[in-house]
């Protein structure tokens, strides 16, 4: 399917700005869950390859952002860190951007959640 006209564009663009944000909050929700994952299994055995799962799906999820983003058409910054253990992921996460704090996200995608209105 080819989208050549500025609505399928915007269209598209509103999907990737959706998808990114999605895979952001999967991320965060990731590492914040991933201790409690981590609590549950504490009485088994330490297994040598345990850490590397972990780092095996981080550098998977991280490689999953870069795509997005890549295709965004734009510059994208992620970054979520998982404050007990310092698990970070990011994805140009040292980059500045002029809208970075997380209470403005709902006013940040209010219009794709409703894209016929103009008002916030």
């Amino acid at each position: 399917m080819r989208l050549t006209s500025s609505k399928g564009q915007n269209d598209l663009r509103r999907f990737i700005k959706h998808s990114i944000i999605v895979l952001f909050t999967l991320a965060l929700a990731s590492l914040i869950f991933g201790k409690e994952r981590n609590a549950s299994i504490a009485h088994l055995p330490v297994m040598p390859d345990a850490f590397t799962s972990d780092a095996l799906a981080q550098s998977s999820l991280e490689r999953a952002i870069k795509r997005l983003a890549e295709s965004s058409g734009g510059i994208v910054g992620v970054s979520a860190i998982h404050i007990e253990s310092g698990r970070r992921v990011s994805v140009n996460g040292d980059l500045r951007f002029p809208m970075a704090s997380v209470y403005k996200l709902p006013i940040a995608t209010a219009p794709s959640r409703s894209p016929r209105t103009t008002s916030l």
